[in-house]
Parts: C-alpha cells; structure tokens; sequence
C-alpha cells in the first residue's frame, strides 16, 4: 500500500474513532440525566408512602448535626444532611440528599397541627403533639415517629432505600452493597437520637417537678416551725426565743428563694418541652410518670463490648472507608506502574483507613466498658442514699420546739439545731436521690443504644 493509501486510511480511522467517542459520551451524559431523574421520582414516591394512614404531606429539610441529648460516645457528630449523596461520589446521586426529600406527616391525633389535603412540595406547619399530661412512653413514642426530626429520619430513610435498590448506585456495586446494609442501620441510630432527647426532656421535667414539691415541704416545715417558736414569746426564755426566731426567719427566707428558683427550673423544663413538641409558648404541659429508678443493665463488660462491636456504626462505617479505599488502590494499580505517586499515595490512604478501624473498634470498646462501669458506680451511690432515707424518713419532722434549762440562773437552750439538721440532712438527700435517678434512667438508655447501633449516622 503506497503512503499516501496508508494515510488517507488513517485519517479515516481516527475520524470514526473520534465520532465513536462523541456518542458514547452523549449516551453516557443521557444515561446519567434518567439515573438522577429516577432517583428523585423514587425518593418523592418512597417519602410519599409512608404516610397512608392520613395527615398532610410536609417539605421537611434534614439538619447537618446531632439531635442535643446525644451521648452515645462513639465520636463523631451525625452527617445526616450527606447520608444520601455519598460524599458527591457521583453527580447524579444529589437529588438524593436530606434536604432535598418529601416527606409524608403521620396521621395521629396528636399531629393535627398539621394541615390537612394534599401539600406540593412547600413548607407546611410543623408537627405538634400539643398540650395536657402524658406520659415518658408517649413522649418518646411521639418524637421517634410523629416529630418533625421523625418526618426527616423517614425520608433520609427512604433516600437511602433508593441507594439501596441501585438508584444512582448502578455502577458502584460497593456503595449499593453497603446501603443495603446501613440504611436500617441509619434509621435506627436516627431514632435513637429522638429517644434520647424525649428522655432528657422527660426527666429533666420530673426532676423539676419533684425538687419544686421538696422546696415547697421546706417552705412549710420553717413556717410551722416559726409558729412554734413564736407562741413561746412573752416567756422567761425571751432572748433564746427571739434569736431562734432571727434563725429560722433567716433559713425560711432561704428556703423560699430555692422554691421560686426550682419553680423557675421547672418552667424551663416545660418551656424545652414544648419548644420540642412543636407547641406554642406557654402551653400547659405535663410528664405524669414517677421518678422511679431503672434497673441496672445485667450484662457484663465483655458481653456488652462485644455486642457493640459487632453492631455500632462508627465500626461500620470505618470498615466501609476501608474498602473503598482499597478499591481505589485495585483500579489505579490497573493504570498505574507499582511505583506511581497515585499509587503509592492511595496505598498510604488504605494503611490510614485500616488504622481508622482500629483505632474506632478500642474507642467504641473503651466507652461501653466506661458507660457500664460509671452505671454501677451511680447505682451504689443511690442504694447509699436510699438507705439513708430509711433511717432518717422522707418526710420533715415535726416541728416541736422545745425551750430547756432556765433553772437557778441556767442559760435557756432550745432543740431548734438539732430539727433544723434532721430536716437539711433528709432534704439533700432527696434532693441527691431525685437528681441521681433522672440521670441514671437517662444513662441507661444511652448504655441501651450504645451497645446497638449507637447514635453516629454514616454516610452511604
């Protein structure tokens, strides 16, 4: 073939070779367009379906941190809002995030602050589960599935299920496998966050409620011990009286400042509470339970550091980073020679990635063995405080003034230090034992979640 053939067939071939590219792109960028369309088509269908049983639908927007109350200690805040976009892995994948979701409202009675028909996509009232007395596990069922935070965990759920089923995953085979994994993973940490706030809010409010009734027991027993003091006046020990009468106006006075500041605390406690039920200021509001303590967990540290390993998501989560990682190792070594800075580089990301996991499994050991030993420490320190109260009652005593002395010149004395000790010693042990309670039962169910799930979100 003469060089002039040779050429001309040449540019033949690099010309088709170049058309063909162009198509394939154009095939690729088309292709890319239906996978986000479809992502966003089945993230709006998924939100949209749970809420079958009634209500409205409402635009709900996921947030960037962790839900206060959060103590599951295995580090890390949660990543909600990225949950679904895969840290940007893939273009197409951004419908899929948090705040772009729909979000169907629970049907209950309590949400009717919710507008009724069909929404369109734009904001609607909040959730709220409004006024009147209920109940620890009508609190936390509420804020686990009607709050407003209940309304983003469903969608952020649905976003991921949509991951799960090969939405925008169809050629990351690993991300998809990992969704499939975590997504219920997800929620139940999600949950968990709502949980714990339903029970720091609950019990903040009993603690409250039972140290303002104290405070108002402390009030009364310096009033009637007033009274008694006072109808000794006029008597021959008139100088003892009045300066027992100095002491016990002085501690009265006291005592009513502590009952208006616990009085003050304990609106504060209904204030949160509202604030988180979605009600409007100054609604009447109230937590009936007693403040009674929890059981002790019965498990013991090795049982409880191995349930935790295998079920927290930081573990999960590190591991996943890990095999991303080497995955990326496996396909640059495709391109690369051994020796490439891309591939030395990536291989320094694995060893970084593999010490991540195990640096979070000791972390995540190392706080379930603390939550469980700090657990059996607060459960001896309220048996110490309970067997105190048997001795010395809980009630105050009674206000029996007594003047003795005076005789032949005597100096008069009074039993009024001796009552005023029994009662301060029985109010601060009340007042230990009520604060000691609502944090143990809160640590409990942290104890509870952190031998789960936990409560650390992981982006997929």
């Amino acid at each position: 073939m003469k060089k002039r053939d040779r050429a001309i067939v040449a540019v033949i071939l690099a010309a088709a070779l170049v058309v063909g590219l162009v198509l394939v792109r154009r095939a690729l960028e088309r292709d890319a367009q239906a996978q986000a369309d479809s992502l966003a088509s089945a993230q709006f269908n998924g939100a949209a379906g749970t809420g079958e049983n009634g209500g409205s639908d409402t635009a709900v927007q996921e947030g960037s941190g962790a839900v206060p109350g959060q103590a599951d200690g295995g580090g890390g805040a949660s990543e909600e809002d990225d949950a679904a976009s895969g840290g940007g892995a893939d273009g197409e994948d951004g419908a899929a995030s948090g705040g772009e979701a729909a979000q169907e409202g629970g049907g209950t009675g309590s949400s009717s602050a919710q507008t009724g028909g069909t929404a369109t996509g734009l904001a609607a009232e909040s959730p709220s589960a409004g006024g009147g007395e209920m109940t620890l596990a009508e609190l936390s069922q509420w804020m686990e599935n009607e709050s407003s935070g209940a309304l983003s965990a469903q969608s952020m759920l649905a976003a991921e299920e949509a991951l799960a089923a090969g939405v925008g995953t169809a050629d990351d085979a690993l991300r998809r496998t990992f969704a499939q994994s975590q997504a219920g993973q997800n929620d139940e940490a999600r949950r968990s966050q709502l949980a714990e706030e339903a029970a720091s809010l609950g019990l903040a409010y009993l603690r409250c409620r039972d140290l303002a009734a104290l405070r108002e027991e402390s009030v009364a027993f310096y009033e009637a011990l007033a009274a008694a003091i006072s109808a000794q006046t006029g008597t021959e020990a008139a100088d003892q009286v009045q300066a027992d009468l100095q002491t016990v106006e002085g501690a009265l006075a006291a005592a009513e400042l502590a009952l208006e500041e616990a009085q003050a605390d304990l609106q504060s406690a209904r204030d949160d509470l509202n604030a988180a039920l979605g009600n409007p200021y100054g609604t009447e509001i109230s937590v009936t339970d007693a403040l009674v303590k929890a059981e002790l967990p019965t498990l013991t540290g090795d049982a409880a550091a191995a349930q935790a390993l295998a079920a927290r998501n930081e573990i999960k989560g590190a591991v996943y980073e890990a095999e991303r990682a080497r995955q990326a190792l496996t396909q640059l070594r495709y391109t690369y020679a051994p020796d490439a800075p891309e591939v030395l580089e990536q291989q320094s990301a694995v060893q970084e990635a593999q010490a991540a996991c195990a640096r979070v499994s000791g972390q995540v050991e190392a706080d379930v063995r603390d939550r469980l030993t700090r657990l059996n420490i607060q459960d001896q320190e309220l048996a110490l405080l309970s067997a105190s109260l048997e001795k010395t009652g809980t009630a105050a005593p009674e206000a029996d003034y007594v003047l003795s002395g005076g005789e032949e010149g005597a100096a008069w004395s009074s039993n009024l230090s001796q009552l005023m000790e029994q009662w301060a010693e029985i109010e601060s042990a009340r007042a230990s034992l009520a604060a000691g309670i609502a944090q143990f039962n809160l640590d409990v169910l942290c104890f509870q979640h952190a031998i789960g799930a936990g409560c650390t979100v992981v982006t997929i």
